[in-house]
C-alpha cells in the first residue's frame, strides 16, 4: 500500500512539473511571437510620418476627438514636404491591413496553431514589457 501511495505522489509531482514546463514553453513561444510581430509591424510603422504615429498613439491613449484636434493643429503649421509625406502615408494606411498581412504572413502562419485566448493574452503581456512594441500592445489591448 505504501508503494502505491508513493508512486501516486511521484506521478502527481511529475504531472505538475510537466504542466509547469508546458506553461513555460507556451510563455516563451508567446514572447518570441510577440517580438516577431512587433518587428514586422514596426517595419511598416517606421515608414510613416512620425505625426501619423502620434495620431495613432493618441487615438488609443486619449480620446479620438483630442487626437484629431492635435493632428489638425500640427497640419496647420506643417511644411509642404510634411503634407506630401502625410498624404502618401494616409494612402498606405488605407491599405495597412493588406500590407501587414503580406509582410507578416509567415509569422501569422508560424503561430496560427497557437490561436487561443490564453496565447493571445500571453502575447499581449509580452508586448507590454517592451517599449518598442507599445503601439502594437495598445492596439491589441484596445481590441479586447
Amino acid at each position: 500500500m505504501k508503494n502505491i501511495f508513493f508512486l501516486l505522489i511521484i506521478l502527481l509531482v511529475s504531472i505538475g512539473h510537466s504542466q509547469s514546463a508546458l506553461e513555460n514553453k507556451d510563455l516563451a513561444v508567446a514572447y518570441i511571437a510577440s517580438m516577431e510581430l512587433c518587428d514586422c509591424m514596426n517595419t511598416f510603422l517606421n515608414e510613416l510620418h512620425p505625426q501619423l504615429l502620434t495620431l495613432l498613439e493618441e487615438s488609443i491613449e486619449l480620446d479620438q476627438e483630442k487626437a484629431e484636434e492635435n493632428f489638425m493643429n500640427f497640419l496647420l503649421s506643417a511644411s509642404e514636404e510634411d503634407m506630401d509625406k502625410i498624404s502618401q502615408d494616409i494612402e498606405l494606411m488605407n491599405n495597412a491591413e493588406v500590407i501587414l498581412n503580406q509582410r507578416c504572413e509567415m509569422i501569422y502562419e508560424k503561430y496560427e496553431h497557437f490561436d487561443t485566448p490564453k496565447f493571445e493574452q500571453d502575447l499581449i503581456n509580452a508586448l507590454s514589457n517592451n517599449e518598442d512594441c507599445k503601439l502594437l500592445y495598445n492596439i491589441l489591448k484596445s481590441e479586447k
